[in-house]
């Protein structure tokens, strides 16, 4: 007899919940939910974008996939999604139980497999330090350790954590001005996704922007004067330009790729991302007024979170390999892809070091939980900066 499932929110609620922006989302994947999946149809695809865009949860989810394709642009999608589930291993079910989603529906189970992913020893990630120590400087990043998704700055050995917002809502994406005195984030705590500055000590809290629609994920041009940042006021994740002041705003790509993450090379002629334009996610260049897009990396490979060298000579970002993503490298004109990390885990959002010798990156431990990580640039001198119960992510370097 098929069991009758237990309605404790509705499809549209799971979805927001699900879908909120850089917050931690916490889904428990138990038997129960397999199911519920099936009720949703057409509704797979937003599933699954909505999952993905939630960069603390694209690290669960993604182990629970195991490399299924997350972002949905093809027919296929309900079964790389059903299947990826059916592989989760019980071990990531029983860590993430904050929310519990289900609702009222009876259909078949959908078999389980127990099978586990496998791991590399947490010694891979070593601590030992650098023998030659580098200047100090900071880092921002994002942590839910004091009850919900706040901004905090770190000295990039680890010490001097300070928190920098302070608010019920969520505050995500953290982005140095080229100058250092200022740090410009997404932020929900206007009952929307929208981009804010600050100075570096988390004073004078500004608005850049006031569409309805979301917007997020905010990089500065090298001279301070502009910011791209990503909204969905043209219907989907598309790039925009605007003055530091929020003024001037100016769309630079028209399509339906879903665009994410734009990062400004130091040289101010381009714009880094990643993007779904050929199905595949991917990481493209283009010209600062939208021109000559070009991708830099294999359509075979889902690469993310691109991120320019101090000296724009290189790009790390993260890409998969098998069924984890994992931190690399490459030239400018995507030539020389290097990998860097061998962890089998999650490795996301690489930020350089201002003179360019070292990556600080997240990655999610054999314990399940996000903490930020350095190393050279190199890949060696693997070093834990962040060690707290709860969630470490999105870092970003200091420029000076």
């Amino acid at each position: 007899m098929p069991e009758e499932k237990t309605k404790i929110i509705s499809l549209e609620d799971a979805l927001e919940e699900i879908g909120k922006s850089g917050e931690p989302t916490k889904i428990r994947f138990k038997d129960r939910i397999k199911p519920y999946l099936s009720s949703f149809g057409e509704n797979i695809e937003e599933l699954a974008r909505n999952i993905y865009y939630s960069k603390i949860a694209r690290s669960f989810f993604v182990l629970a996939l195991l490399g299924a394709v997350i972002i949905a642009t093809g027919p296929s999608v309900y079964s790389g999604v059903r299947n990826g589930l059916d592989a989760a291993s019980e071990g990531i079910a029983g860590m993430i139980d904050d929310v519990q989603v289900a609702m009222t529906q009876t259909a078949e189970a959908m078999p389980t497999n127990t099978s586990q992913p496998t791991y590399t020893p947490e010694s891979i990630l070593s601590q030992t330090p650098s023998s030659t120590l580098p200047p100090i400087n900071r880092i921002a990043f994002v942590s839910d350790r004091d009850g919900n998704s706040e901004i905090y700055v770190m000295d990039d050995d680890g010490g001097n954590v300070t928190r920098l917002t302070n608010n019920s809502a969520n505050d995500w994406s953290p982005a140095w001005s080229p100058d250092g005195r200022r740090i410009a984030f997404s932020s929900n705590r206007d009952g929307n996704d929208e981009i804010y500055v600050m100075n570096s000590d988390g004073s004078d809290v500004t608005r850049l922007t006031t569409h309805e629609e979301k917007d997020i994920e905010a990089d500065w041009s090298p001279d301070g004067n502009h910011i791209v940042f990503i909204s969905y006021r043209g219907g989907a994740r598309e790039i925009y330009v605007m003055d530091n002041d929020g003024s001037n705003l100016v769309r630079l790509i028209y399509d339906s790729g879903n665009d994410n993450e734009p990062v400004w090379s130091p040289n101010g002629n381009q714009i880094a991302f990643f993007s779904f334009h050929e199905r595949e996610g991917g990481i493209y260049v283009m010209g600062v007024n939208g021109g000559d897009l070009t991708r830099l990396t294999q359509m075979d490979v889902q690469s993310y979170y691109p991120a320019w060298s101090p000296d724009g000579s290189r790009i790390a970002y993260a890409a998969f390999v098998e069924d984890f993503p994992e931190i690399f490298t490459m030239n400018a004109d995507g030539s020389d892809k290097t990998r860097l990390t061998y962890t089998n885990l999650v490795e996301l959002c690489p930020t350089w070091s201002p003179d360019g010798s070292r990556i600080a990156f997240q990655s999610l431990n054999l314990n399940y939980n996000t903490e930020i990580y350095i190393m050279n640039a190199d890949g060696s001198n693997v070093t834990r900066l962040t060690d707290n119960d709860e969630y470490g992510w999105d870092p970003d370097w200091s420029p000076r």
